[in-house]
């Protein structure tokens, strides 16, 4: 009985111990970034480049992907605003028929975006890659990224780590989706960004190719 009070009380001091890692990561990362964290494009001075972080264009289900929607909607809306004037579309492209970068291609397109203003990376395959790239094609110009808020915090502390002058606009109101287990994932993502970043040292960006 003794035996199995001692491993239980290390095994809850343990989960204790991971869930406080948790939440100190996740709160050093909105802390260091919120300020710069914006849904009224009135705040949102005009750039050289935006930034549209892939997702996949549809659910598991194969219906469309509210995400992805939303992300097409507010870059088509920035540059329709003259708020940038390159649109950098970065994401997976792993399979012969799934390229996340010339789907949103084909959607800006479609809205009225000339295909000029469009640059493909097809080798952002994760929010890091995607951001050492952008590095890589803007230089030293100010970047705006486009995606979700719950992603929002963890892109831009990428960005500020790899010296990449950014912001970051997000949807308005996301209450209509369903965020319970994106915000979990995003929650141990966060994690993880310290650990590459701050241990790993995985910030070194590559030449585009």
């Amino acid at each position: 009985m003794e035996h199995l009070w001692s491993w239980t009380k290390t095994t809850l001091g343990g989960l204790f111990a991971l869930l406080s890692l948790v939440i100190i990561c996740n709160m050093w990362v909105i802390v260091h970034t919120q300020e710069h964290v914006h849904s009224n494009i009135q705040q949102i001075h005009s750039q050289t480049y935006g930034l549209v972080l892939g997702t996949s264009p549809t659910r598991t289900d194969g219906t469309a992907s509210m995400f992805f929607n939303k992300r097409i909607e507010k870059a088509f809306l920035l540059y329709q605003r003259g708020k940038v004037q390159y649109l950098i579309l970065s994401g997976a492209h792993d399979r012969r028929y799934y390229n996340e970068p010339m789907v949103m291609q084909k959607a800006l397109i479609k809205l009225g975006v000339p295909k000029k203003a469009l640059i493909l990376d097809i080798r952002g395959n994760n929010t890091l890659e995607s951001l050492k790239r952008a590095k890589a094609i803007c230089r030293a110009y100010p970047l705006i990224i486009i995606t979700q808020r719950f992603h929002a915090y963890r892109a831009l502390y990428i960005s500020r780590y790899c010296g990449i002058p950014a912001l970051v606009f997000v949807e308005e109101d996301e209450t209509s989706f369903d965020l319970h287990r994106t915000w979990l994932r995003e929650c141990l993502a966060r994690v993880k960004v310290l650990i590459d970043l701050h241990i790993l040292q995985k910030h070194q960006h590559p030449a585009v190719q």
